[in-house]
């Protein structure tokens, strides 16, 4: 029997308040994640006792790659009973891992991205992409929040950077990836 995996993405613009903490267990409960990928954690670290209180006794497997100050930060978190991680990558905006399906040993590469605010830190966020692609032949996701649109109709307003929009077209034809559309919704974002 195929099981069904749940991949949980959020941009969670700061992990420092255990109130917000236990906003993260608890959504990732009701979704019943199997993988939780935080972006904007704004920690530096995360050792086993908020890594408990982020992730509860269920997702208690995690990796992340530590934020610049109050910049950045980028953590993943697994149900070691759903789904194994290993071989754990990272750049200054993304961490990737191998991830396999306990049930059926179905297998691909999760990247999780926090891009760059900055315009002028996009080429090189772009290029890290390209670096960290994995051969053809191995199914990958990317999910995360890129900071960066390649349609204008991703925009609430007509401030365009239409230069860096044909660059991150042009990045993802060159990744060979495919936009999952958002269901139901017209931006990802919201303010509560």
């Amino acid at each position: 029997m195929l099981q069904h995996l749940r991949i949980l993405s959020w941009n969670v613009r700061g992990l420092n308040n255990p109130a917000r903490r236990e906003a993260v267990l608890e959504a990732a409960e009701l979704a019943r994640a199997g993988i939780l990928c935080l972006q904007e954690t704004k920690l530096s670290s995360i050792d086993q006792w908020i890594g408990k209180e982020i992730g509860g006794n269920r997702l208690s497997n995690f990796n992340f790659l530590p934020a610049n100050g109050t910049r950045g930060g980028i953590a993943i978190f697994w149900d070691d009973t759903i789904v194994n991680m290993a071989n754990f990558s990272q750049g200054t905006h993304h961490l990737s891992a191998m991830a396999m399906t306990i049930t059926n040993n179905l297998s691909f590469i999760i990247t999780v991205v926090y891009g760059p605010s900055e315009d002028c830190d996009k080429e090189n966020f772009l290029a890290e992409l390209v670096a960290a692609k994995p051969p053809t032949d191995t199914p990958w996701l990317v999910m995360g929040d890129f900071n960066i649109i390649y349609e204008a109709r991703d925009k609430n307003n007509q401030n365009l950077n239409r230069r860096l929009m044909g660059r991150f077209r042009s990045t993802l034809n060159t990744l060979e990836l495919k936009d999952i559309r958002l269901q139901n919704r017209q931006f990802t974002w919201s303010n509560e």
